[in-house]
């Protein structure tokens, strides 16, 4: 685990295992689903990555690698990054917080 991370814990580890043995997954990773709209432009304006509906999927989520850890097998040191099957672990706001700037580190030592 990464000092830049510091509310990481066992459990988020534990529960990177399981979901790789669950899943069969090469590597498992921590993350957190974002819930702002992103939007890219494409020249002509801005225009939302995720199509805007009522009904939420999974497949439509935007998630946030936190750099807290991997977990990966072995075995998979040579492979490229797009032929890996990938899962993740979500973490909540408080294990997902990085220490990134001197501010972070003062809220960290507020909150600890």
């Amino acid at each position: 685990m990464s000092y830049n991370t510091p509310f990481l814990n066992s459990v988020n580890i534990e529960n990177s295992v399981h979901a790789m043995q669950i899943f069969n997954a090469d590597k498992v990773i921590p993350v957190v689903q974002e819930t702002h709209r992103y939007f890219k432009h494409n020249g002509n304006g801005l225009r939302s990555i995720v199509k805007t509906s009522n009904l939420k999927l999974e497949r439509d989520l935007i998630y946030k690698h936190i750099y807290g850890f991997n977990l990966f097998k072995k075995n998979i040191f040579f492979k490229k990054e797009n032929k890996l099957k990938i899962s993740h672990v979500v973490l909540n706001n408080q294990e997902s917080f990085e220490l990134r700037s001197e501010e972070d580190l003062k809220l960290f030592n507020f909150f600890k």
